[in-house]
């Protein structure tokens, strides 16, 4: 994966073309791909041309998309292909190598000035209070998120929040979990920030409802797994994915991050720390796993340097997201004919099928605990849920009815 590296200046657009051009064959992109840069680059140079613009600059780049735009209907994709395509010319022009996905968030982008500063002080104090990384992940888009309403409802500086724009920008998420995370950086706020109130009573109470996991059968499982098309790389990939989760219950998150030194074909084993509790799982590596895995490494997975073992099947060559893999898991179930209503679609459901399989075999909790790799010993309260056989032996019988109760089933009144 290339880094940002030497800078060199790039001072007209047909220079930043033709290393933008190189850069893309260099990384193994096709020309299907290129042509579509090519493309929208002279689309630029003849924007230049009209307007009289006899030098790029990147705020050239900008009001090129919005002339562009403001005239046709666009797809999503094909917006952001071309808005792709403009950023990494500004990149080259500037004296960078493009990172291969932009990752600045528009929202993120609107959270500036005193409140990033306030932000960034607060993730350091997660940090140092011993936060995982995925938690500090999941408040950082929850708070640029917020930062983000309270600029919409008219506060630019968190210093000089208002009570009613709390409220609001509160409402105004869709996901209701939001709130516990807010209300935490409303409290950090309050106890570092000079002068600001103790705004966290005015965020909502939200409580998770309780809902039975989502399992598919092991026939629903086995027409998953028989609908992937294993000749091609992308399905040899996709089904040493699936078997992952089908047969270990592993994570979608640790197996996006599985890396060749935690696979031991010698000692046929595999050993990772899990990315969402930093615990060390291990298990046997089952046949057909090994099998699956084998296949992939040897005929399918691009020529990389990198140490993940599961890459995306085009350019660029890096470590397919846990988003893409629910995606993949998605179109399976569509391909073997599943039904899916009430269920959820992602490697989780696979997961909870998995706790259920071994709970309708008498395997103890305690057990269905430790193969799933969690470290809290009362997850086996969740597995009890879906032991619905063994629960009906602590049913509480229906008594009789008798007194006015009675007489009422019988037709007569309840006085």
């Amino acid at each position: 994966m290339q880094a940002r590296q030497s800078r060199i200046r790039v001072c007209s657009l047909e220079d930043a073309t033709g290393r933008l051009l190189e850069w893309l064959r260099s990384n193994g992109y096709g020309e299907d791909h290129i042509n579509m840069h090519r493309q929208t680059a002279n689309r630029l140079s003849r924007f230049m041309e009209t307007n009289g613009i006899s030098e790029y600059a990147p705020e050239v780049g900008v009001a090129f998309l919005k002339d562009y735009f403001s005239s046709l209907d666009v797809s999503y994709p094909y917006r952001n292909r071309v808005e792709m395509t403009v950023y990494r010319l500004g990149e080259f022009h500037s004296g960078n190598i493009p990172a291969f996905r932009r990752t600045i968030n528009p929202r993120q982008q609107l959270a500036v000035g005193k409140s990033a500063i306030v932000l960034e002080n607060y993730f350091c104090w997660c940090k140092t209070h011993g936060y995982k990384a995925s938690t500090i992940t999941l408040r950082r888009k929850f708070c640029e998120e917020f930062l983000f309403l309270l600029r919409k409802l008219g506060c630019d500086v968190i210093e000089e929040v208002k009570p009613e724009q709390i409220s609001k920008a509160c409402l105004m998420f869709k996901d209701k979990h939001a709130w516990s995370h807010i209300r935490m950086f409303l409290k950090y706020l309050h106890a570092n920030v000079p002068g600001l109130c103790d705004y966290s009573s005015l965020v909502p109470s939200y409580r998770t409802p309780v809902v039975l996991p989502s399992v598919y059968t092991e026939e629903e499982i086995r027409k998953v797994e028989t609908s992937i098309d294993r000749v091609s790389k992308t399905g040899k990939r996709d089904y040493a994915m699936l078997l992952l989760t089908t047969r270990y219950g592993l994570r979608s998150s640790d197996i996006v991050k599985l890396s060749f030194k935690e696979l031991d074909f010698e000692g046929n084993r595999i050993r990772l720390l899990q990315e969402k509790t930093g615990v060390l799982w291990e298990a046997a590596m089952l046949p057909q796993v090994r099998e699956a895995l084998t296949d992939y490494i040897a005929n399918a997975r691009p020529d990389s340097d990198t140490d993940t073992v599961f890459l995306l099947s085009r350019a660029p060559f890096c470590e397919v997201r846990a988003a893409a893999f629910g995606s993949i898991i998605t179109r399976c179930l569509i391909k073997a004919g599943i039904e899916q209503e009430g269920r959820r679609q992602g490697p989780h459901a696979f997961r909870s099928s998995l706790a259920s399989s071994m709970v309708n075999d008498n395997v103890p909790y305690e057990v269905v605990r430790r193969v799933l790799g969690h470290d809290d010993p009362n997850a086996i309260k969740h597995y009890a849920k879906i032991d619905i056989e063994r629960l009906r032996d602590y049913a509480i019988p229906v008594p009789e009815p008798s007194g006015k109760f009675a007489s009422f089933l019988r037709g007569g009144g309840l006085s």
